[in-house]
């Protein structure tokens, strides 16, 4: 993610990473805490959560203040960008499944303000048209679980993902196709 400041007429950008080195966040091997510089624990997931819910929560605050839109959709909005990004990590490293099943992990935790039932992630799918069972291409894409109001504005529209959108029409789309994981 990138954040830019201005400051005295400069525009100072810093790049943040998040980087697991692990590929099972419910597991923790020796000395991997320790390299990440954070107390062992079995529950990486619970760590991470934790930690994006105790930086943004004064974000969310804020937001809400100046906007008026309520904490749970701007929770929402913030889950919908870790889903993103655990998805587009998935891809860069090769391990889509892995990824969407960290993220499902982190974000979906009982309790949580990053947890809500509409956010999921399902396959897109192309599929001959000689040919119906043969599949020439599918790409995982993650369903939001917050609006991002574009439709609000003149000449805007409901997205086709969108958590507005009437299921059986997404469906109608081929863009409910499978693995709808919560």
């Amino acid at each position: 993610a990138r954040s830019i400041k201005h400051r005295d007429g400069l525009a100072v950008e810093r790049l943040w990473r998040i980087r697991l080195a692990h590929a099972d966040l419910e597991t923790d091997d020796e000395g991997l805490a320790d390299k990440l510089g954070i107390e062992a624990t079995p529950d990486l997931a619970g760590v991470l959560r934790r930690n994006i819910e105790t930086l943004l929560a004064p974000l969310v605050q804020a937001l809400h203040r100046k906007s008026g839109l309520s904490c749970n959709a701007l929770w929402r909005l913030v889950t919908d960008s870790f889903s993103q990004l655990f998805l587009d990590a998935g891809r860069r490293f090769g391990r889509v499944e892995g990824a969407k099943a960290d993220a499902l992990l982190v974000l979906k935790s009982s309790g949580s303000p990053l947890a809500n039932r509409q956010m999921h992630y399902f396959d897109i799918e192309l599929r001959s048209d000689d040919q119906p069972e043969r599949l020439l291409a599918s790409v995982a894409f993650r369903a939001r679980g917050g609006c991002c109001r574009y439709y609000t504005v003149e000449g805007g529209h409901l997205c086709a993902t969108c958590v507005l959108q009437d299921p059986a029409e997404r469906a109608a789309f081929g863009l409910l196709q499978s693995n709808l994981d919560g």
